[in-house]
């Protein structure tokens, strides 16, 4: 816990985050918790390897360590790049490797982004597609919550085919009740 991200994803340490820890991380403590392109699209924030790099690149808010602030995004993204700098494996896959093929049944039932094909037919993964009518797109809540300084925070938009399909780590485990 007390190693450098850095010691094991050497990209980390850009713009001064050299010193950040895996326990900095873990605590919400890497100063990365509003790390987010200033004009990204919906596309953009979906693309897990994209932003896991861009938080690499990011300059943090302050040093590591000095203050808690909840990095509800950006927590996920760094630990995507930490898993895949070190077992070379995305954090889907080691999800279903290391946890959910040892759960005993319930494959099939637990995944970081829904996989497509599941998204096109019945499943045990409950679904609600939200589509935008013509004329919405700029009043809707969902279009607010999609154009809101706050990316990804419309409940409603994690219902989106496209959204509930991206690996999006820190925000889109989608389970069956069983599971």
């Amino acid at each position: 816990l007390d190693a450098p991200v850095a010691d094991y994803w050497p990209a980390f340490a850009a713009n001064g985050k050299g010193s950040c820890t895996v326990e900095h991380v873990l605590r919400h403590q890497a100063g990365l918790a509003d790390a987010f392109p200033s004009s990204a699209t919906l596309e953009q924030l979906l693309d897990g390897e994209a932003m896991a790099d861009f938080v690499a690149r990011a300059c943090p808010d302050g040093p590591p360590g000095m203050a808690t602030r909840y990095h509800y995004l950006t927590f996920g993204w760094i630990l995507a790049g930490l898993v895949k700098s070190t077992t070379g494996e995305t954090l889907s896959s080691l999800l279903q490797s290391v946890v959910v093929s040892r759960l005993g049944g319930l494959t099939g039932e637990m995944f970081l982004g829904v996989p497509e094909e599941l998204l096109g037919r019945e499943s045990r993964l409950a679904s609600l597609e939200v589509k935008l009518a013509p004329g919405d797109a700029d009043s809707s809540p969902v279009a607010a919550g999609i154009n809101a300084n706050i990316p990804l925070m419309s409940p409603a938009l994690f219902n989106m085919r496209k959204v509930r399909a991206a690996e999006v780590p820190a925000a889109n485990l989608h389970c069956s009740a069983r599971a």
